[in-house]
């Protein structure tokens, strides 16, 4: 992840696939000549004029299915941009992190182009305004977090280590991170208390497990409200035990725009849900219109700081129109392809921008067969769908066949 100190430049290449067939004509008449000047003498010198023929040939090929090749995309994002994945924990025995299927899996993440993975460990509360929180899952140990975070470095992916809260009060939809909140000054003490100790608890870990990075929380909007000077104590304390780049993942609404203690951090994390107000049958040239405010806003923001962005959450389910509201959960008619070009739109849409620095997918499972929603065919997971091959693509990796 770029860390605040890194210098930003804007990356202005041109989309191969872009070529008009006037440019293509004359990039073929330049080559053929080139080739002839070039090497036509010294083959002829040796008498291979057949030779000269043929690498003339192939070379003119070779660049023409450059530019038509789409996975050139990958071209347009910046060197050193982040390309994660949210790899959300299984809670079977045997099937969620350290375990041999989430190794496999690890693997076939880093085959479809990501080079980072976000892990997630809990912290449980009873109700979203508890004064208490309770670490330790029974399918999820201390060990089992070093196992994943040690897989995932041999299979070439980077960690981010990235604490979530959970409630049951969550599962209706009722209520989730950003309504948390306690409710007099008493427990909101007892509350930080117990929350300090969580995150200072897994910055240890990733200091254990060497992971590349680590985020503080993840959408407490109530929480960092007039609260910058309780996030910086806490920051200064992980720092003291934890050598790598810090961030946190801000809710998308306006939480990112109010957080007063970026400075203090690596990279703004934004869990990018972001509304795009286009119709269900919206082409990519069109969702990338909508797009506009939106970049317009994030533009103006980054003005304001040094420190890159990146989205730490970005996810869009299979549905009829799920760009209109991309947190939702259920809802709305399967549909591949909106999935497919929602993400295809984000990345053409931002790919140029200065400050964005790298996306952390929503998301994958440890196993896929066996997740909390695996009877929901328009959940988040883009595995094995049109989305996937979007995403290889801008990564920079050959499409594979869907199975």
């Amino acid at each position: 992840m770029p860390s605040s100190s890194a210098t930003k430049a804007k990356h202005s290449a041109m989309r191969c696939g872009q070529f008009t067939p006037f440019f293509t004509h004359v990039l073929t008449r330049f080559l053929t000549q080139f080739m002839d000047c070039v090497l036509g003498k010294l083959l002829h010198r040796f008498r291979f004029p057949s030779c000269r023929i043929l690498i003339c040939t192939v070379g003119i090929v070779a660049v023409l299915c450059l530019c038509n090749d789409s996975s050139a995309q990958s071209e347009m994002l910046p060197a050193g941009f982040v390309k994660g994945v949210n790899q959300a924990h299984v809670h079977r025995g045997g099937r969620g992190y350290g375990s041999d299927i989430a190794r496999e899996q690890l693997q076939t993440l880093r085959g479809i182009g990501f080079d980072w993975v976000a892990l997630t460990p809990f912290g449980y509360q009873s109700t979203a305004h508890a004064n208490t929180i309770r670490m330790g899952d029974r399918s999820m140990t201390d060990d089992n977090l070093l196992h994943e975070i040690r897989h995932a470095h041999q299979a070439g992916l980077r960690v981010l280590i990235k604490p979530h809260i959970w409630s049951r009060d969550f599962w209706t939809g009722d209520q989730w991170h950003g309504s948390i909140r306690q409710n007099n000054d008493a427990d909101q003490a007892q509350w930080w208390s117990a929350y300090r100790a969580l995150i200072l608890h897994y910055a240890k870990i990733a200091q254990a497990g060497r992971a590349d990075a680590f985020c503080l929380g993840t959408e407490l909007v109530l929480m960092t409200r007039g609260q910058a000077q309780r996030w910086q104590d806490l920051i200064r304390e992980v720092r003291a035990i934890y050598q790598g780049y810090l961030t946190y993942a801000a809710h998308w609404d306006q939480e990112w725009r109010d957080i007063k203690f970026w400075e203090d951090l690596d990279a703004v994390g934004i869990s990018m849900y972001f509304p795009i107000d286009a119709p269900d049958d919206a082409d990519v040239d069109q969702l990338v219109r909508a797009w506009k405010p939106w970049r317009e806003k994030l533009d103006a923001f980054a003005q304001t700081l040094d420190q890159p962005i990146v989205f730490l959450e970005v996810g869009y389910r299979p549905a009829l129109g799920s760009f209109r509201k991309p947190w939702e959960y259920e809802g709305g008619q399967y549909d591949e392809p909106t999935q497919a070009r929602a993400f295809d739109a984000m990345f053409q849409a931002l790919h140029d921008a200065p400050w964005w620095r790298g996306v952390f997918v929503w998301k994958s499972f440890t196993d896929p067969d066996h997740t909390e929603r695996h009877t929901d065919r328009a959940d988040f997971s883009f595995q094995n769908r049109a989305g996937e091959q979007v995403l290889a693509r801008w990564f920079g990796m050959p499409a594979t066949e869907l199975k």
